[in-house]
């Protein structure tokens, strides 16, 4: 039984290393896309910021609020899979579950994020990345589409698992 919560512990722990490493990657992955384009924009001759002007007390201030705003659907896909995990949405997954499918709804959401994210920064203009935060239900729908997916192939290999378990009875 001690064994038993010991790894309860060591689990939920996991996860939670996993959802803090998501909640910051997705923090700082604006800014890691924005030094991304702006390279590959000074390397074509295009015009960009300076980057000095980018070290702005005001500047940052605003862009890490929009960067917080922008992880708001890997926020609740953080919060999805503690539900999961915890058992409150009337079904319980093991740790293993949990992570396929919070890893799942990650990358199938990462991609469109970027994409956005790219174009954002293209367009050279300090109100597009305000303007931004509306478009974020882009990739809250690739990872609400890739979270449901995880759910349902876990759903379907412990039904596929049991249909298994009673033939070999």
């Amino acid at each position: 039984m001690e064994t038993e919560k010991g790894m309860d512990s060591e689990n939920k722990n996991r996860l939670q290393v996993l959802s803090r490493a998501i909640i910051i990657f997705s923090i700082l992955l604006p800014g890691m896309v924005g030094i991304g384009v702006k390279l590959w924009l000074m390397s074509r001759h295009k015009p960009t910021w300076p980057f000095w002007s980018l070290l702005n007390p005001g500047f940052l201030a605003l862009f890490f609020a929009a960067s917080a705003v922008y992880a708001l659907p890997f926020y609740l896909l953080t919060l999805y899979s503690k539900m999961l995990y915890e058992g409150k949405l009337k079904l319980s997954f093991s740790c293993e579950e949990t992570v396929f499918i919070t890893g799942l709804a990650f990358f199938a959401g990462l991609p469109a994020a970027i994409t956005m994210f790219i174009d954002m920064f293209q367009k050279f203009d300090p109100i597009v990345f305000l303007v931004s935060g509306l478009f974020i239900w882009h990739y809250g729908l690739f990872i609400l589409a890739g979270a449901l997916s995880g759910t349902l192939l876990v759903l379907l290999r412990r039904k596929l698992k049991s249909r298994n378990n009673l033939k070999g009875s």
